[in-house]
């Protein structure tokens, strides 16, 4: 009887969720561009990862969720993964965001000339190289003579093109 009691109780343990323990002020530190390396030395490994991108997700102890996300950038090699937006949830509904979209001001000292590759929604791309950027947009021509402008809210990132 008592094995049968105890074989019940290690069930009902064994379906248990250990509570997390992280707190979203652990989290002040986050960065647009920073690195994952950065992110895991200090807050360890996320409780798990989302499948088909690299999205960091940690558990709060408030019940919320801690999602990073980031992209490689290979200018940056050997440490390439970078976060381009990151964000607190309860049951998918964000509480805030903040991300690279909207904001080009990272790009701001890039030369005219220089070869990069701009990345948008829906896995668009465009390769070339950069005509200009402002605020508001970052033009790239192609290999002939065709330009391209880009609106802010379009670009996830850019990255200059290292090979």
């Amino acid at each position: 009887m008592k094995f049968f009691i105890l074989l019940i109780a290690a069930a009902t343990l064994a379906g248990c969720k250990p509570h997390a323990k992280r707190t979203a002020d652990q989290f002040k530190f986050l960065e647009l561009w920073m690195s994952v390396t950065d992110i895991t030395n200090r807050v360890g490994q996320p409780d798990r990862g989302y499948s088909g991108q690299y999205r960091l997700r940690y558990d709060l102890a408030d019940g919320t969720e801690m999602v990073i996300a980031a992209h490689e950038v290979r200018e940056y090699a050997p440490d390439t993964l970078r976060v381009y937006w990151y964000g607190e949830s309860r049951n998918g509904d964000w509480l805030w965001l903040k991300q690279t979209t909207g904001d080009l001001s990272h790009y701001l000292q890039w030369t005219q000339g220089t070869p990069v590759t701009v990345y948008m929604f829906r896995g668009m791309t465009a390769s070339g190289t950069l005509v200009s950027v402002s605020n508001d947009a970052i033009q790239v021509r192609d290999s002939g003579t065709n330009t391209a402008s880009f609106h802010k809210d379009s670009v996830l990132w850019a990255e200059r093109n290292t090979q």
